[in-house]
């Protein structure tokens, strides 16, 4: 294999890289935009799929969310656990109904 060759090779196998990480960036940016909100991607996830050996400065990704959601997310980690919705003090009362039928004829019904 020639010089050249072996520099298209070379060549050929980044530009193969970038493709692939611009792909996962694509897809994790569609998810993000079609997901369900409970399910939001973090800024900070697509510097992970960054070529390592990349010189280009390009521009955070934080910027093109809307200001102000991470603050919301912040502030929803920190509320406190949710208490039980009846207090402890009221009475429990169980009370069973049963159809008129099986009133009427309780051996031909089991009672679960």
């Amino acid at each position: 294999m020639s010089k050249r060759e072996a520099e298209l090779e070379s060549e050929l196998k980044a530009a193969n890289l970038k493709i692939k990480l611009l792909e996962e960036k694509v897809d994790a940016l569609l998810r993000n935009l079609y997901s369900s909100k409970s399910e939001r991607l973090d800024p900070n996830q697509l510097t992970l799929l960054e070529d390592p050996d990349s010189k280009k400065d390009e521009a955070p990704v934080a910027a093109e969310t809307k200001p102000g959601a991470a603050s919301r997310e912040s502030t929803n980690a920190r509320k406190a656990p949710r208490g039980p919705r009846i207090p402890d003090h009221l009475p429990v009362k169980e009370e069973i109904l049963d159809p008129e039928e099986v009133v009427a004829d309780p051996p031909q019904w089991r009672h679960v």
